[in-house]
């Protein structure tokens, strides 16, 4: 009863989130702070978990029109997913984070080694309550949320992925349009040409 009970907050939490997607405050933001300071709050666990995490930044990204918060979030669901996949397959893993720009679009790349996602499920991932976690251990709602706030954004979630051999997650997010003022970029790298890399942890 209790597991049961914590179950349906978490599923009432969850709701009042998906149901504040719209409500949003954009600013023109860095993608590449944003997931920085993502990586900020989980560093430390996934050294715990035995996760390597490397990270590649386009240095020169332009900004995308985007609420803060809303994109840490989405950032956080799917590395907090495949932090758990991994660590339940094998008990480490390796996460690679990429930036860069496609078109008008930014996109943000997030490969990890885990067990990989069944063909069968790859067109149900983003649905509301769609969970392959055991019961009272997860809503069904995390990656259903990002998509939603990834469509207020203009933007889309897609995945792919071989079974046993991982899976990749795009996010694409529109460049902010040159006819609003933009604040100045964060110089993430202190340099120029390729993307900036950076190991968090080995």
């Amino acid at each position: 009863m209790y597991m049961e009970s914590r179950r349906a907050t978490r599923i009432t939490e969850n709701l009042l989130s998906f149901s504040r997607v719209h409500k949003s405050d954009k600013r023109p933001i860095s993608i590449n702070e944003v997931v920085e300071k993502t990586l900020e709050l989980r560093i430390h666990q996934l050294k715990i978990n035995n996760i390597n995490v490397k990270v590649e930044l386009q240095p020169d990204l332009p900004m995308s029109m985007v609420d803060f918060d809303q994109m840490r979030e989405v950032f956080m669901n799917i590395i907090n997913n495949a932090e758990q996949a991994m660590t339940e397959s094998h008990g480490r893993g390796k996460l690679i984070i990429r930036t860069r720009r496609s078109g008008e679009m930014v996109q943000v790349i997030f490969i990890d080694n885990g067990p990989g996602i069944p063909k069968e499920n790859l067109t149900r991932i983003f649905d509301p309550f769609f969970t392959t976690k055991n019961v009272g251990e997860g809503t069904g709602l995390g990656l259903s949320m990002c998509h939603g706030i990834l469509q207020a954004h203009g933007g889309r979630i897609y995945v792919s992925s071989d079974l046993g051999k991982g899976a990749t997650f795009t996010v694409e997010i529109p460049v902010a349009s040159e006819d609003k003022p933009v604040a100045n970029q964060i110089d993430l790298t202190k340099g120029q040409g390729g993307p900036a890399l950076k190991w968090f942890n080995s």
